[in-house]
């Protein structure tokens, strides 16, 4: 997949072919951002008008935006903070997620903490199926990043979902039998 940055190694139609992925990607990921805004609308107010007040400033002032989605140099899906132009994963998130899942095999109960992309939190529900799970993430901004990919209306079909997202306090995970922190 790193072949995709590197143009010089592609003729016009496998370039061509890649921007067009690109696209449906982009596509699709604003689909369940939107479905996952409406969700929240509906369920869970509070993180619905958390979203939409940092849409707003980001749209306002694009600088404000220290978190967002980017292709890594594996061509891979990731968070880049403007901060330090640094990413997150510097690899596949699916294949995290995937590694994760299986790391949290057994437990009923599963407190993540922290979102990223929401790789790791897909792949467990997916495989696991845990009877409950919270989400909690202190960086509204981190939380949005998840949103253009996980599907949180399919999840809460699944399992139950209980979620803490910026608030400064910390996430209450007594009722959990499994803790798991993303440390990206």
């Amino acid at each position: 997949m790193a072949e995709i940055l590197d143009k010089g190694t592609l003729n016009e139609e496998e370039l061509n072919d890649i921007m067009a992925q690109i696209e449906q990607m982009l596509e699709i990921m604003e689909e369940i951002y939107q479905k996952n805004m409406l969700f929240f609308k509906k369920n869970y107010k509070d993180i619905y008008k958390l979203a939409k007040k940092e849409a707003k400033k980001i749209l306002k002032d694009k600088e404000k935006e220290i978190f967002a989605i980017e292709l890594n140099k594996e061509g891979a899906v990731d968070i880049i903070s403007r901060l330090d132009n640094s990413y997150f994963y510097n690899t596949d998130p699916w294949i995290l997620g995937d590694e994760i899942a299986n790391e949290l095999k057994g437990y009923k109960k599963i407190a993540f903490i922290g979102t990223g992309l929401g790789t790791h939190i897909i792949s467990t529900v997916k495989f696991n199926k845990p009877k409950k799970i919270l989400i909690c993430e202190k960086d509204i901004q981190i939380f949005r990043t998840s949103m253009y990919v996980v599907d949180y209306e399919e999840l809460s079909k699944i399992t139950k979902i209980d979620f803490q997202i910026a608030q400064d306090k910390k996430c209450k995970t007594k009722k959990y039998d499994k803790v798991y922190e993303l440390k990206i």
